[in-house]
Order: C-alpha cells, then structure tokens, then sequence
C-alpha cells in the first residue's frame, strides 16, 4: 500500500511541491465563464443536461484526471495550476491561470475582488479551495476532479530536503521590500546557481526589480513552471521517502487512500519529458478602475479542446510537422545567403 501511495506523489504531487493546500472533488461539468459577469456558483445540474459543445463531449466520454494544484500566500493564491493527466496515454499537461484573471462573483464587486486570486479568501461556498477549483473550471469549462494547496513554507523545506535545486537565473533580479511581512530582499544575479529553500521562494516571489515596471506575471508562470518540473525530477530518487513525509507535514486533501492507490495505478509510467505547460490565452486590460487578465473564451476552449485530443499520434505528427518546418527554414536561409 505504502507503493501506491508513493507512485501517486511521483506521477501527481511530486512536480507540484511547489504548491498545494487542500483538495476538493469535483465531478460535474461546468461551461465556460469567460471575461464577463457570470454566476459560476449556480451553474445548473450539467450531470443532467446532454453536452453543448465539442469539449463537453470529450470530457464525458474521456478519462482525464484534472487536479487543480492551487499555491497560497496569505489569505490569496499566488499561484494556480491544472495538471491534466491521461492515463490511458500517460501524457500530462500544466494549464496555468494568472492570478489576475477576471473573474466576477455576484456581490464581490470591489476591484480587487474581481481577480481570481481574491477567491480562496471568500467566506462560506465562495471561497476556499472550493471556491478556487468552481472558478477554474468555469474559465477552463472542465472538471476539476480534485484540488492540491501549499504554500511557500512546503516550497522552502522541500528544497532544502533536496540540498538545493540548480536555476538558471535568466537575467539579473534585485527587489527590496522592508515593509512586507516578512520583510521582502532578492537578489540573484544572471546565471546558472543552485538556490536553498529560502532562495527559490524568493526567486519565485520575484516580479520585478526597484525602480523598474516589472514584466507582468505571465513571465514570472512560465519561470514556476520551469521550477516545478526541476524540482519534481530531483524530487524523484533518494530523497523521495524524505520529500514525501515533508510534503504530508504540509499537504491538505481529502484524497482518501483508495483515491491514491487508484490514481497510482493509472500514474505509473508517466515521461515527464512530454509533460506540456502553457497558460491560458487572454490579454491585460482595465475594468472598473481594476487590472485585469481577461481571457479568450474562444481561444481557451480550443486550448482545452487541445489538449483533450491529444494522443502519442498526434504529438508525433506535430513533431514532425515542426521538424519540417525548422528544416524549410533552414534552406531558405541558405538560399538567401
């Protein structure tokens, strides 16, 4: 038994150490919640209803497993994310939602609640991982089957577990802070290091240097999501039984053990070398006086769609499809010189 549940932080939990904190299971299916104005929290009984859309469809008759791994920092999450598994072909997938995302709940009207960030602090049904896991799926317009939390503190102590996780730092980060709580110092300089616990939180904390805008959070998704996938891959060896107990200190789910063994069984046999990040398609924009990321309800349905699809064929097909391309590419530009 004690396999099992081994196998299953391995192929789920094990590359989303980096956040987690509470699991909830939903098994209904929601439609999309797009940028505008919806009431998420009372959706109608879809278990009713036949399937209105291609996706729909696709999630009924399919088998995927979608765990919505949700990072905390204070009374907000920092960080959400949606591993997509299938286990028939062992392929994963990482959707990532920014924490600025849009997302209106009736009575929430503030500007700072409209952003989904603001969801895990509500009080009752709204909120909490609960809360979090209807929003996501109402965005994405599929089930989240169960939900994951953690905060920075799980992050920290399972790299110090690991001695330490190597990060090439893409360019120079310098952000003080001495009124956060606690107070806020980075400083990293370009290049490859290997980072303790407490450095990679700050690296992962990082959104922009003093005196400077920032980048936004898009590109700070795509340096956690790189981060989880190093991290998951040294997680998995010697250390594991250590990362495992580290992560229980931490971990909050109502997975009972027969939920693990099952999703163990499916998860053995996952290649982390075609596990797929990406986040979801939108653009910044202001709405009532706020700062928002609205997504594409068109453009994240056909991501969704996408991925949904998505079997060893059509990954090989559209290798070689970019195999030909890159190929074309090149002689052209030998031709031109």
């Amino acid at each position: 038994m004690r396999y099992y549940v081994k196998v299953f932080f391995i192929a789920f939990i094990a590359f989303s150490l980096l956040f987690a904190g509470g699991i909830f299971a939903y098994q209904k299916f929601y439609t999309l919640g797009g940028g505008s104005d919806v009431d998420p929290l009372n959706p109608g009984d879809p278990a009713e209803q036949e399937p209105s859309n291609e996706l729909e469809r696709m999630v009924k008759d399919g088998k995927r497993i979608n765990v919505l791994l949700v990072g905390v920092d204070g009374g907000r999450s920092d960080t959400l994310m949606l591993l997509s598994f299938d286990p028939k072909n062992k392929l994963g997938n990482i959707v990532s939602v920014p924490r600025d995302t849009y997302f209106h709940i009736e009575g929430k009207d503030a500007a700072d609640l409209r952003k989904i960030n603001a969801v895990y602090g509500f009080k009752g049904d709204d909120g909490g991982a609960p809360g979090v896991a209807k929003a996501v799926s109402a965005i994405l317009g599929v089930p989240v089957h169960h939900y994951v939390k953690l905060d920075y503190e799980a992050v920290e102590a399972v790299v110090d577990v690991v001695k330490g996780i190597e990060i090439d730092v893409p360019f120079d980060m310098n952000y003080d802070d001495p009124y956060a709580d606690p107070p806020l110092h980075i400083h990293f300089d370009k290049g490859l290091q290997t980072l303790n616990g407490e450095e990679a939180v700050e690296y992962l904390r990082w959104r922009k240097n003093n005196g400077s805008e920032g980048q936004g959070d898009l590109p700070r998704i795509g340096r956690q999501q790189e981060f989880v996938v190093t991290l998951a891959k040294k997680a998995i060896g010697l250390k594991l039984p250590m990362v495992i107990k580290t992560v229980f200190d931490y971990l909050e789910t109502d997975m009972n053990l027969g939920d693990m063994v099952y999703l163990a069984s499916v998860g053995i046999g996952v290649d982390f070398s075609k596990l797929e990040s990406t986040t979801i398609p939108g653009e910044v924009g202001m709405k009532n006086g706020g700062s928002y990321l609205f997504h594409d309800p068109e453009q994240t349905y056909e991501l969704m769609k996408g991925i949904y699809e998505r079997t060893p064929e059509s990954d090989a097909a559209a290798e070689a499809a970019a195999a030909a391309e890159a190929e074309a590419g090149a002689e052209s530009e030998d031709n031109t010189n």
